[in-house]
């Protein structure tokens, strides 16, 4: 019995450590292309045509630059009215810092904004007055008629923010999930169709290959400590509040602090750490102090990434598992079209060796936690389960 538990947690390590090098992937992807952002501004921009139909009107815009980039990188995506001010919510400088946009955004925070939009736009002095010469003043200064006419009417855009954003946001917050669970499957796709990884095979080595299941099953705590690290970053935002606080000892009280969810980004962290400053006079300037640091470990994060996905398959290597089979990608003389040849010839010639690579796309999508918490159950068994061999050893 004990073989064929060690047999299971050797497979679910190596599965943890596979799915780990895509959750490391995806967080990268995620950050590079600003999805949270980019997902925020659509759903607000669901927001405000649920508010306005009239938004949802093309949006001409007189900025070249403005005008290839939709050409040419959104071919399918029309620019609204709603779009234009949602990007103009996103990019406020009380909510963005530096070149990103909002992540995350709470309803007091969107009407804080609107009614500063309101009063900027509707404002013949400001416009007229205004000095700043950043990009977002810019863009305010060159609003649209038709976005300021619906700002214009203060109360139609409170009731219908009171009204919409929980359910808007609720969506964005599935809609985002639908994402990051559409990336993870497309590269585990890429990642297991390129190297031929076989669930079968490597099954089948750790079940008959002692040398590599020990192997496995001594690396299993390393394999969870590192897990555990990875998917923390997923609650960067909470980490992040939990060391400013603690560097600065009487922000936050320590009853409150306890109290903290899981936070995954920055901007919620900062509105989380503003509700709960001990001294609300610098509320501003504490959210300001603090998402400086927040998208500086961010920053870092990211950059780690890549020194991540190398540790992780390194340890992969040391495991004497052979992921890919032998001469996969024809030899070392072989020109770039007898490697690729090969590498569809495998696939053509073995059916067996396709079932096994499917069925590894299928385990991989399952994502990390998944085979996270598996790994913990199954080391948590083992010990029962060894007292309970040797009770009957003993008794017999």
């Amino acid at each position: 019995m004990l073989q064929q538990l060690d047999t299971a947690i050797g497979f679910v390590v190596v599965m943890l450590m596979l799915s780990l090098l895509v959750t490391a992937v995806v967080q990268s992807v995620s950050a590079l292309l600003d999805l949270r952002g980019k997902n925020l501004v659509r759903s607000l921009a669901g927001l405000f045509q649920q508010i306005d139909p009239g938004l949802s009107a093309h949006a001409e815009t007189s900025d070249t630059w403005a005008r290839i980039k939709r050409r040419f990188f959104h071919p399918f995506t029309s620019t609204t009215l709603a779009t234009q001010l949602a990007d103009l919510v996103t990019t406020h400088p009380v909510l963005a810092h530096s070149w990103t946009r909002a992540k995350a955004i709470r309803k007091e925070e969107l009407l804080n904004v609107l009614e500063d939009l309101r009063t900027r736009a509707t404002s013949t002095q400001t416009a007229n007055t205004e000095t700043r010469t950043d990009s977002w003043s810019k863009a305010v200064q060159t609003i649209d008629g038709k976005i300021a006419a619906t700002l214009a009417e203060a109360d139609a855009v409170k009731d219908g923010v009171s009204k919409w954003f929980d359910t808007v946001m609720d969506r964005a917050s599935d809609i985002f999930t639908r994402w990051t669970r559409t990336i993870t499957v497309a590269i585990s796709v890429l990642l297991v169709m390129a190297l031929h990884l076989d669930a079968g095979s490597i099954f089948r080595q750790i079940a008959t290959n002692p040398d590599v299941r020990a192997g496995l099953n001594k690396f299993s705590d390393t394999a969870l400590a590192e897990a555990a690290q990875v998917m923390n970053g997923g609650n960067r935002g909470s980490n992040a509040v939990k060391e400013f606080a603690a560097s600065n000892n009487a922000l936050v009280d320590a009853e409150t602090l306890k109290g903290l969810q899981d936070i995954q980004n920055c901007a919620d962290a900062a509105a989380w750490l503003g509700s709960n400053v001990r001294d609300k006079s610098k509320a501003k300037q504490v959210q300001g102090q603090f998402s400086d640091a927040c998208h500086a470990d961010a920053v870092k994060h990211l950059e780690a990434s890549e020194a991540e996905i190398k540790k992780l398959r390194d340890q992969l290597q040391q495991t004497d598992i052979q992921f890919v089979p032998p001469g996969a990608f024809g030899t070392a003389n072989s020109s770039c079209w007898q490697r690729l040849g090969v590498w569809f010839a495998l696939y053509r010639s073995n059916p067996r060796h396709l079932l096994g690579v499917l069925a590894m796309v299928v385990l991989l999508s399952l994502g990390a936690p998944f085979w996270f918490n598996a790994l913990k159950q199954l080391s948590n068994l083992k010990p029962a389960i060894g007292q309970k061999i040797a009770k009957e050893s003993s008794a017999t």
